[in-house]
């Protein structure tokens, strides 16, 4: 729930924030990222050839002070650094399955194309603005404001995933049990299991408790779930979740894998072969769904494409197969940095209006912009 502006030790918001300053406008990009994942890996196999050929074993390494080979840092900020280096690995595998198939994804999209619209229409322009649409449409996190700790979160800084606080509000205790087993089949983590940083990625199983069984593995190595709203629907992407959200900056997307349902649904079927990323739109457009019973994503983007008003479908981000395009943040997210505006719903606030109001003005002033909007 929201707590008060000023904590029991006296951390101000605007001290956080002031703090916060000189990573707010950090950008990464998803061609720098592979290509660090793979320097990272052949930097780690460098390291252990020229040991080798010095004399030095790898149970010798192993035996070095900490601090040598890590510069210091604590066994639990090195598991998160090569988590977040898993988390881009799996970027990378599923960017070169799209790589390869690039020319296949585009034929079967213009020939969806083709088939489902007015054949005197430029089919060819119409794809390529579909793909526009898609790659300029806002990313967003919904969320239920009544259940969201905000100073927490300013606190610490990154909004984490279920792996890192155990479970949603109201999830089962053994929902990443669950979420477990659908991830390593959806980004095919057994093709990664060769990889240098496969360890801080992989569960090892679950304990009675529902915790990961090894103890390397880095909640940092799976994703923050989020929805690509290019309908842009009054609350959010995905408001089964909640009718509140973040909406993330335009940055975030290229370190996202997106898939056209929820990847926990049975329309998803654990194809790893419908997964996109941002350089990949076509593959969603064909394979996304456009059925009465969803919400008409396909002929959405049909109408918005060829420059039509659209109103979203009553289903868009509800029901069990989530009806929205599902996207997979693989990085941080970083509060100060990532979120461009919090939208929080007046509905499912449990405080009254003046409260409300004077929570976001204080932050929007200490943030210097009008991040926080009252809906």
């Amino acid at each position: 729930m929201l707590k008060p502006i000023s904590t029991s030790d006296n951390t101000r918001l605007s001290d956080i924030a002031s703090s916060s300053k000189d990573i707010r406008h950090a950008q990464t990009s998803l061609s720098s990222d592979i290509q660090r994942a793979r320097n990272d890996s052949r930097e780690l196999l460098t390291v252990t050839e020229e040991s080798t050929a010095t004399g030095i074993s790898g149970g010798a390494m192993s035996k070095r002070p900490f601090d040598t080979i890590f510069c210091g840092i604590s066994n639990e900020e090195r598991k998160q650094v090569c988590g977040r280096l898993f988390g881009k690995q799996i970027l990378a595998h599923i960017h070169e399955n799209c790589q390869r198939n690039a020319a296949a994804i585009h034929e079967k999209a213009l020939q969806r194309v083709t088939r489902e619209c007015d054949v005197r229409s430029d089919n060819v322009a119409l794809l390529k603005n579909m793909v526009a649409i898609l790659q300029n449409a806002r990313l967003t996190i919904n969320f239920n404001a009544s259940k969201v700790d905000f100073i927490s979160l300013l606190k610490h800084q990154h909004y984490l995933n279920t792996y890192a606080i155990g479970s949603r509000p109201g999830d089962l205790p053994a929902y990443n049990v669950g979420r477990d087993a659908i991830e390593t089949k959806a980004f095919e983590l057994e093709k990664l299991t060769d990889t240098p940083y496969a360890t801080y990625g992989n569960t090892g199983g679950f304990t009675p408790s529902f915790k990961p069984a090894n103890r390397d593995f880095s909640p940092e190595s799976r994703p923050v779930y989020a929805a690509l709203d290019f309908l842009k629907g009054p609350n959010g992407g995905a408001s089964s979740y909640g009718m509140s959200f973040f909406e993330l900056n335009d940055n975030v997307k290229i370190n996202c894998t997106f898939s056209p349902f929820d990847i926990y649904g049975h329309r998803f079927g654990l194809d790893s072969r419908k997964l996109s990323t941002y350089w990949h739109m076509e593959n969603l457009i064909s394979v996304c769904q456009s059925d009465f019973f969803g919400y008409n994503c396909f002929k959405s983007l049909v109408k918005m494409a060829s420059g039509e008003s659209v109103i979203p479908h009553p289903n868009y981000g509800k029901g069990y197969e989530g009806n929205y395009i599902e996207a997979h943040i693989h990085g941080e997210v970083c509060i100060f940095r990532d979120i461009k505006h919090v939208y929080i719903s007046l509905q499912e606030s449990p405080y009254p209006l003046v409260k409300m109001q004077e929570y976001a003005r204080t932050i929007n002033e200490a943030l210097n912009r009008n991040c926080i909007i009252l809906y």
